[in-house]
């Protein structure tokens, strides 16, 4: 029977870290750590520095969170509201709480049914900064993405002193939601210290300590695509205007709670300008005439016609008649 333990991802990086920074044989030592590996490092030739890491497996033990020294791993925005359809992003985020640490591991779980991970991005990352770190040929990195079960493990590593940040992107995930829902949760999985399958934060410390002490994760919520309105109930049209255009306006648009579409809410028309014999007032209805004032009455208009008619040559005012005055 095969009695070795597992050894963790980040234990790999870590002591890639180490070896890296160290420029010289570095040997982790049995109490500090499980299943590390020994990181040699032979340098120097010509100026140039080369190094050549040779891993060996050391049966070792967990260490323990440090007194006082924690860190938090959440992802931000903590909610959001999308479409079907549409695409989003969640920035896995570190704080380091004051602590330098040399590598984090997000294990991040969302539900394939209702979000698809596209593509994910560490290009930005506070590990990135610097790092001369090397694993396995590449950047000091493993990510282990399986979008069938909806889980992706990112684990970063840089030799010390690592990395120190309130607010450092870890990485950058990209979705796209297939699937409304009231809410679903993207989650950072995170159950004790030392655990080998959740989230770890590695204290610069040379013994591995995990110093994750808490996670946050985003709620989603997805809402039914929009549907577009494919036909219309109009208003009568209004009438032409002097620029040559008419409008109506739209009473009902189909199917029920559609939005926009491509109703046609203006026509062209032909404009005719009324004509002042037909806008002119040609008859008159007039209040009786006054008493003479200065030598004359006046009157004023009651109505007229045609309807809304301007003008025209109403007759409001006489001269008094003349009285002869005998001497």
């Amino acid at each position: 029977m095969n009695n070795e333990k597992k050894q963790r991802p980040i234990d790999n990086l870590t002591s890639e870290s180490y070896g890296w920074l160290k420029k010289s044989w570095t040997i982790v030592k049995k109490n500090d750590l499980r299943w590390w590996q020994t990181a040699f490092i032979l340098a120097f030739f010509a100026g140039l520095f080369i190094a050549i890491v040779v891993a060996t497996r050391l049966q070792i033990q967990t260490s323990s969170v440090a007194s006082g020294e924690q860190a938090t791993l959440s992802l931000y925005p903590a909610n959001a509201s999308v479409v079907v359809g549409e695409s989003f992003s969640s920035d896995i985020m570190l704080d380091t709480m004051g602590s330098n640490v040399v590598a984090a591991m997000a294990v991040v779980y969302y539900n394939p049914d209702i979000f698809e991970l596209t593509n994910y991005s560490t290009s930005n990352s506070i590990f990135a900064a610097g790092n001369a770190c090397v694993y396995n040929g590449k950047p000091c990195q493993i990510i282990n993405n399986d979008p069938s079960s909806g889980k992706i493990v990112i684990t970063l590593a840089k030799p010390r002193p690592g990395v120190n940040a309130a607010s450092g992107k870890i990485a950058t995930l990209n979705f796209k939601a297939l699937k409304a829902i009231s809410a679903s949760t993207i989650k950072i999985n995170f159950t004790s210290v030392g655990e080998y399958a959740d989230s770890n934060v590695i204290l610069d410390d040379g013994k591995g300590t995990d110093i994750l002490a808490s996670v946050a994760s985003t709620t989603i919520a997805v809402a039914s695509p929009l549907v577009t309105c494919t036909s219309f109930s109009y208003s009568d049209w209004g009438v032409c205007s002097s620029s040559g255009i008419q409008s109506r306006t739209i009473v009902l648009g189909g199917p029920a709670g559609c939005t926009g579409g491509s109703p046609v809410l203006t026509q062209s028309c032909s404009y005719v300008e009324l004509t002042t014999t037909a806008n002119t007032c040609t008859s008159f209805v007039y209040s009786t005439w006054s008493k003479c004032v200065s030598g004359f009455k006046t009157r004023s208009i009651k109505s007229s016609l045609p309807v809304g008619c301007t003008g025209g040559n109403p007759s409001l005012t006489i001269a008094c008649p003349i009285k002869n005055v005998r001497k």
